[in-house]
């Protein structure tokens, strides 16, 4: 529920004033202030957290410290102001799914760009990082989960093994056909990873992995001669992109293709794996992590017969070799208004060389939103140039980065899509704190 702006002051000065987390309820169409505690109840062997009744603030924004009076358990007085009330101001952290209307924004801000960064970090880190007590951490957590449909995932770039990223753009001159049976027509393809459909320079994205160009234009060919698109008047462009900004997720359908690329010696009669096959321990890390990032590695040695801490060698040597990226997060249901796709043609390269550090910076540059400026941006090669892919929160926002984006790379065009439908695959949407990203290492050297 959204409060008053004199109310939200009110809190926030509270919070700089106690030293402790306090959080915000709404019951009964009052606004009270509690203190929350966690603590390990040796009965039950659980962590619970307690509310410690504080005061009420008055829709004025007036702040009603609770009147302190001898001999009376602190604990007890505010549990029957709860109860009278019909609420409860205690609960197991565990067992129940109970949310509290916490207006710091910031604190979810901080949870999402941990996670972000490392979706395996621990909530005792996290607390520590963010000053806030594990309880507090963990209810915020699970609400943001509910919220938004976190997923617990990995970027992977598996140029390692000669997986390259190739991208199919589209704009039909006359009709458009059915991209619900282009769906059927693609989904089932372990190398397609992103399908979306759009309005505006161009009707249709298929981001996709091949060995080279030669497949991946041989994928493209193949979809424009099936009876579905055969007849359809368009424009294709079919090149290669990179990744220096953000994420594109991988399908679990992916995992197929790569299985049928293990390296097995007693199959293969070869005592070395070529660069585009992987081991066993690779595929099964790789596919479980993708899956969720924070499963225990021991489960995956248990599940896949591996020998002991051999996920964790091998998730540890995936980063160092920048297979993977990080574990991280992805968005099913981020907080936006919808999504574009630019596409910035560079028409004079010298303009846009000597801009190239000042668009860095403005790449890296962050705004008070739930999410990263830009979800994805890359390099291109037809047409040459640059992809972009970002939020948008409220009108204004498409044509104030159009803008933003032509002032920042000088000499450059730029052809905007909306995104109506995301057919197959998902985009990453995330909080990732910049300084950890490819893009931020570029601009420093």
């Amino acid at each position: 529920m959204k409060i008053s702006d004199a109310i939200e002051r009110t809190y926030l000065k509270l919070r700089e004033e106690y030293d402790f987390y306090i959080a915000l309820e709404f019951i009964n169409g009052n606004y009270y202030v509690y203190r929350h505690k966690s603590l390990y109840d040796k009965a039950t062997k659980k962590r619970k957290t307690e509310s410690e009744y504080i005061g009420k603030i008055t829709r004025e924004g007036a702040f009603v410290k609770k009147a302190a009076t001898k001999g009376e358990k602190r604990l007890e007085e505010a549990k029957a102001i709860i109860e009278s009330y019909g609420g409860k101001i205690s609960w197991s952290a565990i067992e129940e799914d109970r949310e509290s209307i916490i207006t710091d924004t910031g604190i979810d801000s901080g949870i999402l760009t941990e996670l972000s960064g490392n979706a395996r970090e621990s909530t005792s880190n996290i607390s520590k990082k963010l000053g806030v007590s594990e309880s507090a951490i963990a209810n915020h957590i699970r609400n943001l989960e509910e919220k938004f449909g976190i997923k617990y995932t990995i970027d992977m770039t598996l140029e390692q093994f000669h997986h390259y990223q190739f991208i199919a753009m589209a704009r039909f001159i006359e009709e458009k056909p059915n991209f619900l049976e282009i769906k059927k027509l693609l989904e089932g393809d372990p190398r397609i990873r992103l399908v979306l459909s759009t309005r505006g320079a161009y009707d249709l994205f298929i981001f996709m992995f091949a060995q080279g160009p030669l497949e991946a234009e041989g994928i493209v060919y193949k979809l424009r001669s099936d009876e579905l698109l055969a007849n359809y008047k368009a424009e294709w462009h079919v090149t290669y992109h990179s990744q220096s900004y953000g994420f594109i997720p991988f399908r679990d359908k992916f995992f197929d293709l790569m299985e049928e690329r293990i390296w097995r010696r007693e199959r293969d009669n070869a005592q070395r794996k070529r660069p585009e096959q992987f081991f066993f321990r690779e595929y099964a890390t790789l596919r479980e992590l993708n899956q969720n990032s924070k499963v225990p590695f021991n489960l995956i040695d248990k599940k896949y017969g591996l020998k002991k801490d051999s996920a964790r060698y091998t998730y540890n040597q995936l980063l160092d070799n920048e297979s993977i990226r990080n574990a991280t997060i992805t968005m099913a249901k981020p907080p936006i208004k919808g999504t574009a796709v630019f596409i910035l043609e560079q028409m004079e390269i010298s303009k846009f060389n000597n801009s190239k550090k000042e668009y860095l910076k403005y790449r890296l540059a962050e705004e008070d939103t739930p999410l990263n400026r830009f979800i994805f941006s890359g390099d291109i090669g037809s047409p040459y140039g640059l992809i972009v892919i970002a939020p948008l929160y409220k009108e204004g926002d498409l044509e104030k980065l159009e803008s933003e984006l032509l002032h920042a790379a000088k000499g450059t065009k730029i052809r905007t899509s909306m995104v109506s439908n995301i057919i197959v695959g998902e985009l990453g949407y995330r909080k990732i704190d910049v300084k950890k990203t490819h893009l931020y290492k570029r601009l420093q050297e």
